[in-house]
């Protein structure tokens, strides 16, 4: 036995939900594209959310896009 810990202190530490993974990628996006419009912001929350295997409808990306570029 050793003290090396290889797994999270308890079940489910490791698991974000939906919602905060998506509010994650979308603050990396606008870290990486503080200027972005929000039809960039929306074309890069695609990509990234393909990416890490998260599934978002285009109407919630495009909402996300406007409310992060201040459209909305």
């Amino acid at each position: 036995m050793t003290d090396q810990q290889n797994e999270p202190i308890m079940a489910g530490a490791d698991d974000a939900a939906l919602t905060e993974k998506v509010e994650g990628v979308l603050a990396q996006v606008k870290a990486d594209s503080p200027d972005a419009s929000s039809a960039e912001i929306a074309e890069l929350l695609r990509e990234r959310l393909g990416q890490a295997g998260l599934e978002v409808d285009d109407e919630e990306i495009g909402r996300l896009a406007a409310w992060e570029a201040g459209e909305s």
